[in-house]
């Protein structure tokens, strides 16, 4: 049971009890941080409530359905129409592919270009399917990923059927961003919240699935993380620690005035011409930030990076920042990102920003 979910011992007990008393409730929410395994488990526990084995995948099954973002297609399908069928070709092959990665890795990261939205037609295809009669021993199940990426117009056609739940089904809703949904969606649902994922778990999960990498790596890895099994393979897989040292570099030339320097590092980041990699650079950004603090405030322990303890020191014996202000900075650009603003222009900016934030310590 949940052999496919790493970590999550609290949430894996909370739904095997919901399980076991046989009070499902028609729709839940599954929110916390991006990659850590809520869409893994809203899968597993659609295996489990309709008794299906390990074996078997859920996504060929007829009563299971994976709700995505989709580009907007060559028209509208109708509401009457699978709204896989408004997309061209190369979009459909795309989203056959990622179902397909999704299907065998339940923390696969589904991307489709251009696929900023969850369409109203998805909503619409729902609400003609699941007041269906359906096979008696079987739930109708719709997970709907990353639902805070629903229109206005798909939130409110969703509403629409939470007011009016049918029987036999179960809606499921992961997200990342719960206070982007309406707040009559939340009322409507079974908020469950999910953890991060432990060192341990994510150091084992490491030393599982990369054999060519060694325990002491694995540990900073798993330490550099923030809790995320995405964030995890990220780093893994985009050389993080130059990444750390690029972004270390960065805010040592915007901080002395080094433009040259700064500019040099921006055009590395830039030159990756990747979405993810530059949230990725940030997010290592915001770890270190937050080490700072830990190390002034003698928390060592929960410390990242763990192996640039004299670098933080050195940091905070030159300047001083209001922590919060440099967060929201940070968190900001990122968001700025997935709204597909200029890269070079989102770097400037944000520097701009923490030079303000940053300032020398003053001496005697």
């Amino acid at each position: 049971m949940f052999n496919n979910v790493i970590g999550q011992q609290r949430v894996k007990k909370i739904l095997t009890n919901i399980h076991k008393s046989e009070r499902l409730s028609h729709a839940y929410i599954f929110h916390g941080k991006e990659g850590i395994g809520k869409d893994a488990m809203a899968i597993e526990f659609s295996r489990l409530i309709n008794n299906e084995s390990p074996e078997t995948n859920i996504f060929h099954t007829e009563y299971f359905n994976f709700i995505t973002s989709l580009p907007a297609g060559t028209g509208d399908a109708g509401e009457n129409s699978d709204p896989l069928l408004g997309l061209d070709k190369k979009d459909f092959d795309v989203y056959r592919s990622e179902m397909e990665n999704k299907s065998e890795d339940f923390y696969h990261k589904i991307n489709i270009p251009k696929a900023n939205n969850i369409r109203i037609d998805s909503i619409r295809f729902i609400k003609r399917k699941i007041y269906l009669t359906g096979r008696e021993n079987k739930k109708k199940i719709y997970v709907i990923s990353d639902a805070d990426k629903m229109s206005q117009e798909s939130a409110n056609a969703l509403l629409k059927i939470l007011e009016e739940p049918p029987k036999n089904s179960l809606l499921i809703l992961t997200t990342s961003r719960i206070n982007s949904l309406l707040p009559t969606i939340i009322g409507r649902c079974q908020l469950i919240k999910f953890d991060d994922i432990s060192l341990d778990d994510l150091t084992n999960y490491i030393n599982k699935t990369f054999n060519e990498i060694s325990s002491e790596e694995a540990a900073l890895y798993a330490s550099l993380s923030d809790g995320s099994i995405s964030a995890c393979n990220a780093l893994i897989e985009n050389d993080t620690l130059e990444f750390r040292e690029s972004m270390l570099n960065l805010l040592a030339a915007a901080l002395s005035g080094r433009s040259l320097l700064l500019g040099d590092e921006i055009d590395y980041i830039i030159s990756m011409k990747s979405k993810s990699a530059l949230k990725q650079y940030l997010s290592i950004m915001l770890l270190w930030f937050s080490d700072l603090v830990l190390r002034d405030s003698g928390s060592v322990d929960f410390i990242a990076n763990k192996d640039k303890i004299d670098r933080l020191d050195k940091f905070n014996s030159k300047f001083e920042f209001d922590y919060y202000d440099v967060i929201l900075s940070i968190e900001d650009a990122i968001r700025e990102i997935d709204m597909n603003v200029n890269q070079e222009l989102i770097l400037f900016n944000l520097i701009y920003k923490l030079k303000a934030i940053i300032n020398p310590l003053k001496t005697g």
